[in-house]
């Protein structure tokens, strides 16, 4: 039967996600992102059935409902997505013009990072860290548990090399510290819940924490006028490691990637540290 109530229409992708193996944490955000968007339709008289949309609501979610480009796109791509499975093509034959007025791919520098952890309370103070200095995803900030922290590593449910997998990253003394001052607060707040980021003036997306995460470091750039995104902490990790002249496969192993071929995409090179690279091997034979 065709559903008609945004529920019902929700709780079916939901399950076709998960036939289709999709992880835990990101059905949950994708839930929240397509109530959402089907909320915003009804707001505005368009219709929710995914076997009757059209393209006025594809271009709806496209310019009029003030997304940003890179968000758009993702909800586009979700309600083509569902409409196919209700054998309505449609919405994957509108033609959407993007502007892309804004980079594919967030980069953030060692200014901007300082900038967002001054301007930070604690618990985004802490997802910062954990991504920035321990190269976590925001998926694996949102699990992370009080007891998967241990003296110099943290458990991950890794994804690169095997998607469940649990795994040991480590992490420097610096980010023990800072955990440590983490619970500390914790403690001082009366937090007795076992996740170990928690946001203390609540957040409605409680059953959503890969999306609170991801909804609050983006929001903290915002006050700040930082642009920067969870994935844009494990650039900036990525990179870190990489300038103070750590080796491609080690950095690959710490960030968990299967391939060599997609760290490398994590790397923002800098032109100086290359030429200054050549000119050292010149130096050494020619001179």
């Amino acid at each position: 039967m065709t559903p008609t109530l945004i529920d019902d229409i929700v709780n079916g992708y939901a399950a076709l996600l998960t036939e289709r193996g999709v992880k835990d944490s990101t059905i949950k955000m994708r839930r929240y992102n397509l109530a959402k968007v089907l909320r915003k339709l009804e707001g505005l008289g368009l219709e929710t059935d995914p076997s009757r949309m059209g393209a006025e609501e594809v271009r709806a979610v496209a310019y009029g409902i003030g997304l940003k480009e890179s968000t758009a796109r993702q909800y586009v791509s979700m309600l083509t997505d569902l409409c196919d499975e209700y054998g309505n093509d449609a919405p994957r034959r509108t033609r959407v013009l993007w502007n892309r007025t804004e980079p594919a791919v967030v980069w953030i520098t060692a200014s901007d990072l300082r900038t967002l952890l001054r301007a930070a309370e604690p618990s985004e103070r802490m997802a910062l860290v954990l991504g920035a200095m321990a190269g976590l995803r925001c998926s694996e900030i949102a699990d992370l548990r009080v007891e998967d922290i241990h003296r110099d590593s943290v458990t991950v449910c890794g994804k690169g090399h095997g998607n469940g997998l649990r795994v040991e990253q480590p992490i420097p003394p610096e980010v023990r510290e800072e955990i440590a001052s983490y619970m500390a607060w914790r403690s001082s707040a009366g937090i007795t819940s076992n996740r170990l980021i928690v946001w203390p003036n609540g957040h409605r997306d409680t059953d959503n924490l890969s999306y609170s995460v991801y909804y609050r470091i983006r929001k903290l750039g915002d006050s700040v006028g930082v642009r920067v995104a969870p994935h844009a902490l494990r650039r900036f990790y990525a990179t870190a490691m990489y300038d103070q002249g750590v080796d491609l496969v080690t950095i690959s192993k710490l960030m968990r990637h299967a391939r060599l071929e997609t760290t490398e995409k994590y790397i923002r090179r800098d032109r100086r540290r290359e030429y200054t690279a050549i000119g050292n091997l010149a130096s050494a034979f020619l001179a």
